[in-house]
């Protein structure tokens, strides 16, 4: 296996970890989603957890992104 084909395969490791943190995340974003349930009753920590989440999404699409380029290149 090339160095390239272990990045690859690397990456796409962490994708599928940064995918169960998503799914964890958007059980918590239900139709019945209280943020004042979710966070304990203090609306600070409900903001928090709409960031983390947004956190989430963008290392996923900056992963994801970076593994599509990387096998552009394994195709080569």
């Amino acid at each position: 296996m090339t160095k390239l084909e272990l990045m690859i395969d690397d990456y796409e490791r962490r994708l599928k970890e940064i995918d169960e943190e998503i799914k964890e995340s958007e059980a918590l974003n239900n139709k019945d989603f209280d943020p004042m349930d979710a966070s304990g009753g203090n609306f600070d920590d409900a903001y928090r957890l709409g960031i983390d989440h947004g956190d989430i999404f963008a290392r996923y699409e900056e992963i994801y992104e970076f593994v599509k380029r990387l096998k552009e290149f394994d195709t080569v």
